[in-house]
Order: C-alpha cells, then structure tokens, then sequence
C-alpha cells in the first residue's frame, strides 16, 4: 500500500512509486474530520500491506537451460527474480521499496543452504554474492554440473520461505553435445 498524507482542506492518495495519485477535496469536513479519515486509512493500510504483497519472492534460471548443455571454462548464469528488489547499488537503496531487497548468491555444485538464521554460504569456490540478475562463472571443468541460485537479504540470510532455483547441465568443451560433430 502507498503512503497518506494530508493537506488541510485536502486528503492525498499515493499507492506507491510511480502508481495512480488520487487528491480527494474535503470541502467542510475540516481539519478534525480529515484527521478522523486518515487514523482509518492508516490503519486499515497497515492491516493489508503483507496481504498486498501477497507472494512470496522467487527466482527462476533463465539460462542455462536444465538438461542443456554450455562450455567448459566460462559459463554464465542468467536469473530472472520476482517480488524482490535486487540490490543493484548498495549506495541508492529506495527505503520505500515495498518488496523484500538483497541480493543473490549463486552456486556451483553445492546445495544452497536454506537453515533461517544461519548466512547461506556454503564452502570457498562453491558460491559466489552478486547484486545483479547474472553471475560468470571462471574455470567451470567439463562434466555434468549443477548451478543454483538463492535470493538472501542483505546479511546473506536465506529468506522465509526460501527462494531457490537449480538447473543441472553438462560442460563441454566449446558447449558442444557429447556425440556431435562441429562441421
């Protein structure tokens, strides 16, 4: 839900960042009347704000593809998120973000950890933090991997309830299927 404020004479609807903005004239009513109006909106605005949002952040792997195939050596990995503000600059944070923020940690052949109250970090070269919707990988060997991706906040704690997604592919020397033949 947006903000309310007031104005006297005046009651200023904002239902958030760049959405509709209605101005609702008060005429007579008065100062103690708009003041009466806007302890209701208030609290009726904070009953629904979690209902609002309603569901619970996601991510889905975009690329690569489960079941695909890509290339041994550098493979980068591609997430769409959804009902959560990524992170992009830490210094420019919208404090008025409705949305759960952080960022993503992304992982290669290790299980996300998903434990609430514990980081999810699992061991050095298994994961990587990024605060954007894509990570590369360096020095993936050839063979069957699995990548995954988790949504934190910004401690790197998993979120409740958590948000993961996993995509098992095979590497392969210049991403060519097993069997196949580059002419």
């Amino acid at each position: 839900m947006g903000r309310v404020s007031a104005v006297i004479g005046y009651v200023i609807f904002a239902e958030g960042p760049g959405r509709r903005v209605t101005l609702l004239s008060l005429g007579r009513l008065g100062f103690l009347s708009a003041a009466f109006l806007m302890t209701l909106l208030l609290v009726g605005c904070s009953s629904s704000s979690s209902s609002a949002r309603g569901t619970s952040p996601s991510i889905a792997i975009t690329t690569p593809e489960n079941g695909g195939i890509t290339s041994a050596g550098v493979t980068t990995i591609f997430v769409v998120a959804s009902n959560f503000d990524l992170n992009y600059s830490r210094q420019s944070v919208d404090v008025t973000a409705v949305e759960p923020r952080g960022h993503v940690i992304f992982y290669l052949d290790s299980e996300p950890p998903t434990t609430p109250g514990e980081p999810a970090t699992t061991q050095e070269g298994t994961y990587a933090v990024s605060d954007r919707n894509y990570f590369q990988w360096a020095d993936v060997p050839a063979g069957d991997h699995t990548f995954s991706a988790q949504l934190v906040d910004e401690d790197d704690m998993p979120l409740s309830p958590p948000a993961v997604a996993s995509v098992q592919v095979t590497a392969t020397p210049g991403g060519i299927a097993p069997g196949s033949s580059t002419e």
